[in-house]
């Protein structure tokens, strides 16, 4: 028998109705405070009402409901927890109680015609607690809901980030940025003391051998084409500097973190001629940043410790923004040939910022050799190439067919025009030199653009992105009207007193697969390179000549 349980005798019913009394009191009194706890939104004051109530109405003796007070600290603390346990814990309670107390506390509630009202008060009351109740369970269904939505959120996370690496994501540009401190030191080439992928580096190597015609081209270990340097001995490594033969590779930098790789530095492989620097390290890793399975085809490597790169490591600036001088070239080498000391004195000695677009090329080591050219010249903003195909014609129809160059090349030089906003634009003799009709081609196609970039109804794309650009001075090769003759003889001082020719000749040298053929810059003769005619102006016709930017401020 349960300590603080009072076992009644039966037939004591003046005791019952004292009880029934009592207990409608307790029950209105509950009805009160349940109602006020509803309209003031206490939800732990609210359940500790109900589940007194309950307490009050239920058909065991108050006595035994009243025994378990710590339930009643529960609920003001674990509200959801104690509606549901309360069930189990009455049935429980029910269990335990003998089979004697069962019997009178049964015998004790049966004359319930002796009270009537308090059977009504108990209806109304219940009816109450159980449109509480059913909004209680609503609410907790609710919230075990949300342990699954959380689940599934958790569970799609994987699969979205799958989706991600797609594409570089906000951390890896961030890593982009990193700048390194050179303070007045000067980088060491120490590419012959470093293992590639576990081969010594030297001029035996592809990758060392100062060859453009004999490419590395990565192979897939485990899936993932990389390159691993490892630094033998002396100073680590802080940058590379890679030629590309292949298509220049977005490229992820790493370097051992256990058992795993950590991307430090990435790049965005917009260069031929690619400089990436990192904080110093004595080994690291290069990979496809966007995927790791892109393979890689690489002329030369260099390995430099960290300082300041010498002068022919090329730090290419991307084509952006404004710039003076456009020369369209029909192909690498012909920027030198045909237009002499253009470019060491306009972009070199007065560094006017200047853009060469080529059109095409028969081998891909000419792109290398088009930026080591245009380097030595001074030209720092990296060319554009349009990878038109190169072949000998001289009927310049079938070379803009072959090159679909009026549904395609056309409207992308508009909108090179448009873009870059050119003062001056430089083109080929509308005779292709010597009759070449790949040049031919390159100066039909710049002649065609000028008006075109200067009408909004050509290209509509690109003038709606850019706006339309009118070119105020071009010059052809060899045109026979308003022409000037330039001088090219005159020392500059960014080439140490060599002339502007002597410049350029020097810079030709770099083009290794034409200077084998014979090919040289000419001065004066039949194709002279100083010969230049004003094809079209909004400034005015020239003056004093030998500028090609008289009248432009």
């Amino acid at each position: 028998m349960r300590t603080g349980v009072k076992i009644r005798p039966k037939g004591e019913a003046e005791c019952q109705v004292k009880r029934k009394g009592s207990m409608r009191i307790k029950t209105k009194i509950g009805i009160l405070v349940l109602c006020l706890c509803l309209l003031m939104g206490s939800g732990a004051w609210t359940e500790a009402t109900i589940v007194w109530m309950e307490s009050i109405t239920d058909s065991k003796p108050m006595e035994t409901q009243t025994a378990k007070p710590a339930e009643v600290k529960i609920v003001e603390t674990k509200i959801v927890q104690t509606i549901k346990a309360e069930p189990e814990e009455e049935e429980t309670e029910a269990e335990e109680i003998s089979p004697d107390e069962t019997e009178e506390e049964t015998t004790i509630n049966e004359p319930e015609e002796i009270e009537p009202q308090a059977t009504e008060t108990q209806a109304i009351e219940a009816k109450v607690i159980k449109t509480v109740v059913r909004k209680k369970k609503a609410e907790e269904t609710e919230a075990d809901a949300a342990p699954e939505e959380a689940e599934t959120a958790v569970d799609a996370a994987p699969e979205e980030a799958e989706t991600e690496e797609a594409a570089p994501t906000a951390e890896q540009k961030a890593i982009a940025t990193y700048t390194p401190h050179w303070e007045g030191a000067k980088a060491r080439d120490i590419s012959e003391h470093c293992l590639y992928n576990g081969r010594e580096g030297g001029p035996h190597h592809p990758l060392n051998d100062g060859a453009y015609n004999y490419p590395y081209e990565t192979a897939p270990r485990s899936g993932v084409h990389y390159i691993e340097i490892t630094v033998a001995e002396g100073e680590p490594m802080g940058a590379l500097y890679i030629q590309w033969e292949g298509e220049p590779v977005p490229l992820a930098v790493q370097v051992p973190d256990g058992e795993e790789w950590e991307t430090v530095v990435t790049s965005e492989g917009e260069f031929y001629a690619e400089y990436i620097s990192f904080h110093p390290c004595r080994e690291c890793r290069i990979v496809g940043r966007d995927n790791p399975g892109t393979p890689m085809s690489i002329c030369e490597m260099r390995v430099l410790t960290e300082g300041k790169p010498a002068e022919n490591i090329q730090l290419w600036q991307k084509p952006d923004g404004k710039i003076d001088l456009m020369l369209i070239a029909g192909h690498p080498d012909d920027e030198l040939l045909w237009f002499g000391g253009a470019l060491p004195y306009y972009a070199g000695e007065l560094k006017k910022n200047t853009l060469v677009i080529t059109c095409a090329m028969s081998v891909r080591m000419r792109r290398l050799e088009l930026c080591d050219a245009l380097w030595a010249c001074g030209v720092r903003i990296h060319p554009i190439y349009l990878h038109l195909r190169d072949f000998s014609d001289t009927d310049v129809k079938k070379v803009l067919h072959t090159w679909r160059a009026e549904e395609e090349v056309l409207g992308k030089l508009v909108g090179y025009i448009r873009q870059f906003q050119p003062d001056v634009l430089l083109l080929h003799d509308v005779n292709g030199e010597y009759g070449h009709g790949i040049h031919r081609a390159a100066s039909w196609l710049g002649r065609e653009c000028i008006p075109l970039a200067a009408d909004p109804e050509a290209e509509p794309e690109s003038a709606a992105e850019y706006g339309t650009w009118e070119v105020k001075k071009t010059y052809i090769h060899l045109w026979p009207e308003n022409q000037i003759t330039m001088d090219w003889k005159k020392p500059l001082s960014a080439f140490g007193g060599l002339t502007g020719l002597e410049a350029a000749q020097q810079a030709l040298d770099f083009h290794k697969s034409q200077v084998v053929h014979g090919w040289e810059i000419e001065e004066g003769g039949e194709y002279d390179n100083s010969l230049f005619g004003l094809y079209h102006s909004t400034v005015g016709a020239d003056v004093i000549g030998d500028d090609f930017f008289e009248n432009i401020e």
